[in-house]
C-alpha cells in the first residue's frame, strides 16, 4: 500500500530508523468538527519523518456534525458515527485535539477508527499519557492494539501498523451507537413525522421497564444545542410526500453532540465522583437535561456493577424515549433495573430525598429563569449529606449565536450556585482542580458538596 524509501512495497519495521513513508495513496483524517479540518491538515504537514505529505487522496471524518455516508471528496466532511467503516485507508490519522481517555469510551473509539485501516497499514494517534491527563498511556495503547508503536513525542503522535481486529474490551454507549446509529437516524425521522409513533412507544412493555412518565410536552424535539455547530433549530425542514421530516443533518448533529460529548464528560465526572466520594456506594444519580441517558449509562458501564444503585435521566424531548429504548435494549444486561428515563422539563422533576449526585451538563441555561432558584432549592434539599451537584455550562460568548440570550456569564453562575456553599472548580479536559481566580471565562465543572452533619 505504501512506497518505502530503500524498500520495495513493504512496510518498514517501526522500531528501525529511518522510518519515512512515501506518499500514501489514501488517508483518513479524523477531526472534532468540520471547522477544524484545515488546522488538522497543518498538523499533518508538520509530521516530518512520519510520511510524505500530501496523500494522493484524503477523506475527512468528524465526531461532531458532518454528513451521513462516506465522504465523496476532500472537501466533504462525514460523521464518523454515520458512515460505513471499510478497511480502505493506508493511513488513518486522529487529530491531536481529540483526547482519548482510558475508559470504555476511549477504547471503543480506537476500535471504531481502527476499522478504517487496511491490513498492515498505519494508525496514527495523539499521545495523551501524562498522569493527570487521564488519557490512554503508550503502554496501554500497545496492549490494546497488540503491537508496538513508533512514538514521535516532539509532535505528540504515535503510529501503529498491523491488522487491527476487534479490540473492544468492554461495552460502551459508543459501541452500541456505532452499530445502531444509522438506523436510529432513520427511525427518528419517522418518529418526527408520525404522530402515532409516541403512543405506540408508550405502550411498549420494554419502555415500561425504564420509563418514569412525567410531563409530556407536545411537539418538543431536540434541536441544536449551545456549543453545537450546524443548522439553527428553526424547525426540521420540509416534509416529503409521506409527511416525514427530512432534515437528516439536524438529527446527525444532535446525535453526534450527545455521543461525542461522552468522550470527556463521562471521564471527568467519574474523576470528580472518585475525588469527592471515594468510598460511597449504592449511589443514586439524576442527570437533568441529559438527552436520552447516554451520560448516565456510560457512567454505569464505566463503574460496572459497583458504585451506582440507580441512574435517572430527565429530559423534555420526546424522541429521547425512542433512543433510550434502543440504548436500553442494546446494553440490557448492565443497564436493567438501574437505568431510568424521566420525560419532562427540569423545573417539574420530583427531586425526592436521597440523591447522591445531581448533574446539569449544558442544560441549566434552558431552565425558566423565573423558576431557576426555586428549582435549585429543591435540588439542594433532595441531596443526601455528602452528595454533590455538578454543573457544566458554556460561558456566555457571542460565538454561540443561538443561545446567547440565555447563557450564563461566569460571575452570574458563581453567584447563583455560591449561595449553597463553596464551589469547587474542575478542568474540562484534564484531571485537575482549579482556583476561582484562574478560571476567568473558561468553561469548567462547577461542583457543590453538601456537608455531612
Amino acid at each position: 500500500m505504501f512506497e518505502i524509501f530503500n524498500r520495495k512495497n513493504t512496510l518498514t519495521d517501526l522500531n528501525k530508523k529511518p522510518w519515512l513513508i512515501e506518499q500514501p495513496r489514501r488517508a483518513a483524517i479524523i477531526v472534532r468538527t468540520p471547522e477544524e479540518r484545515e488546522q488538522a491538515i497543518e498538523h499533518l504537514k508538520a509530521t516530518k519523518g512520519l510520511f510524505r505529505f500530501p496523500p494522493q487522496d484524503s477523506r475527512v471524518f468528524c465526531i461532531s456534525g458532518g454528513k451521513a455516508g462516506f465522504p465523496l471528496n476532500y472537501e466533504d466532511v462525514s460523521s464518523l458515527f454515520h458512515t460505513s467503516m471499510p478497511r480502505l485507508f493506508d493511513l488513518v490519522y486522529i487529530d491531536r485535539k481529540i483526547k482519548l481517555f482510558d475508559n470504555p469510551y476511549g477504547i471503543n473509539f480506537i476500535n471504531l477508527v481502527s476499522q478504517l485501516v487496511a491490513e498492515n497499514c498505519i494508525l496514527v494517534l495523539p499521545i495523551w499519557d501524562s498522569p493527570k491527563s487521564g488519557g490512554i498511556s503508550i503502554d496501554r495503547l500497545i496492549k490494546v492494539l497488540g503491537t508496538k508503536g513508533k512514538s514521535f513525542k516532539k509532535i505528540g503522535l504515535i503510529a501503529f501498523t498491523g491488522d487491527f481486529q476487534n479490540i473492544s474490551e468492554s461495552p460502551s454507549v459508543l459501541s452500541w451507537y456505532s452499530e445502531q446509529g444509522a438506523q436510529l437516524v432513520i427511525e427518528e425521522i419517522y418518529f418526527r413525522g408520525n404522530n402515532d409513533y409516541l403512543s405506540k412507544l408508550l405502550d411498549d412493555p420494554v419502555v415500561a421497564e425504564f420509563l418514569i412518565m412525567g410531563e409530556l410536552v407536545t411537539g418538543e424535539f431536540r434541536g441544536s444545542r449551545s456549543g453545537q455547530e450546524g443548522n439553527e433549530a428553526g424547525g426540521f425542514g420540509p416534509k416529503n410526500s409521506e409527511g416525514l421530516y427530512c432534515n437528516i443533518d439536524d438529527i446527525i448533529i444532535s446525535h453526534s453532540y450527545l455521543i461525542s460529548g461522552l468522550s470527556y464528560k463521562a471521564a471527568l465526572i467519574r474523576h470528580i465522583i472518585d475525588e469527592l466520594m471515594p468510598n460511597a456506594m449504592a449511589l443514586r444519580y439524576a442527570d437533568i437535561g441529559g438527552g436520552f441517558g447516554a451520560l448516565a449509562a456510560e457512567l454505569l458501564l464505566s463503574y460496572g456493577d459497583q458504585k451506582f444503585e440507580k441512574v435517572i435521566t430527565r429530559d423534555i424531548a420526546t424522541q429521547n424515549i425512542l433512543l433510550a429504548r434502543s440504548l436500553f435494549c442494546g446494553l440490557y444486561q448492565p443497564l436493567k433495573g438501574r437505568f431510568k428515563f424521566s420525560l419532562g422539563p427540569a423545573e417539574t422533576f420530583p427531586f425526592e430525598q436521597g440523591f447522591n449526585v445531581i448533574s446539569f451538563i449544558g442544560s441549566l441555561l434552558y431552565v425558566d429563569k423565573k423558576r431557576l432558584v426555586s428549582m435549585l432549592d429543591a435540588v439542594w434539599q433532595s441531596l443526601s449529606p455528602g452528595g454533590i451537584i455538578i454543573v457544566h455550562e458554556n460561558i456566555k460568548n457571542p460565538s454561540y449565536a443561538r443561545d446567547f440570550d440565555v447563557m450564563f456569564e461566569s460571575s452570574e453562575l458563581d453567584n447563583l450556585l455560591g449561595q449553597y456553599g463553596n464551589i469547587r472548580y474542575f478542568h474540562s479536559s484534564v484531571f485537575s482542580e482549579l482556583s476561582q481566580e484562574s478560571i476567568g471565562e473558561k468553561t469548567v465543572f462547577r461542583v457543590l458538596q453538601k456537608r455531612i452533619a
